[in-house]
């Protein structure tokens, strides 16, 4: 099967794009012309309770594993093998690359075999698209960020004050000033309006992004941790792991199904992979 995760829509229910019929099928039906079971979820907060955890790359791999459960659920058993394929764009690829990530701690009701990431929007540091500068650089253009980085860090900051802050509202991390109406332009307007509304009516990113004090910054840092640890240090051993299945799959058949497949591990599957490369050293 293949689990699709798909691009940024926005956090408003208004975006989910289940709710049109033909929503994205330029990413899922090249896949089912050539007999796949596919299946592009949407990710949880979009149509249903809560706040999409926009940008967190464990809810959105989530969303997508659940997906993948899901999809089994509802087609018959004989008709399936155990295998996935996780496959996205943008804010997809970065669902997809957490979800290789965090499968084997999460589970998938299966076996992902297989990633395809088109240019992933994928938070591995602090300063990822470019979050820092902006909040550092409150006297500057809006227009100077780019047409996305602003309305991507608009976003961000909502899913993460509705989320993650006890008792705050999710516009808190804006600017008073602005808040209300920032607050209802996200509630209510998709990614590429929303974004025309942040360079038009926002023309400096302090109207739009409030500066962090220094009284913050260790709620902006526990945010990027919580977020990026676990799965940045999971892909770590999963990019060792795959390292070790080259050199032991040089020598397997062609139709071997072990062959070059990347495997989730945990640190001690790791050093049981550099003790058999000592020992063939040896």
């Amino acid at each position: 099967m293949i689990a699709v995760g798909h691009p940024s829509e926005g956090v408003s229910d208004g975006c989910t794009p289940s709710k049109t019929a033909t929503s994205y099928q330029d990413l899922a039906l090249p896949w089912a012309a050539l007999g796949y079971a596919v299946i592009v979820p949407d990710y949880a907060g979009l149509g249903t309770d809560g706040i999409q955890g926009y940008l967190d790359n464990t809810d959105s791999a989530h969303s997508l594993l659940d997906g993948a459960r899901a999809l089994r659920k509802l087609l018959p058993a004989r008709g399936l093998s155990k295998k996935i394929v996780l496959f996205g764009y943008s804010q997809g690829g970065g669902a997809a690359l957490s979800g290789q990530a965090l499968e084997k701690a999460y589970g998938a009701d299966g076996l992902v075999v297989g990633v395809v990431a088109f240019a992933p929007q994928w938070p591995t540091r602090l300063n990822s698209f470019g979050y820092v500068d902006i909040l550092d650089n409150p006297s500057g253009l809006t227009i100077g960020s780019g047409l996305s980085k602003s309305v991507i860090a608009v976003l961000r900051e909502y899913a993460y004050f509705g989320n993650h802050v006890a008792g705050a509202s999710p516009t808190d991390g804006f600017p008073s000033a602005k808040r209300d109406a920032l607050g209802q332009a996200v509630d209510t307007t998709c990614l590429i309006p929303l974004g025309g509304y942040v360079q038009v009516m926002e023309p400096t990113l302090g109207e739009s992004h409030r500066r962090y004090a220094q009284d913050d910054a260790p709620r902006l840092h526990r945010l990027e941790r919580d977020r990026m640890q676990r799965a940045r240090g999971e892909l770590s051993c999963v990019l060792d792991q795959e390292r070790a299945d080259r050199r032991q799959n040089r020598g397997a058949r062609a139709d071997d199904p072990r062959a070059g497949r990347i495997r989730l591990c945990c640190p001690r599957r790791k050093q049981r992979a550099r003790s058999t490369s000592s020992s063939r050293r040896a």
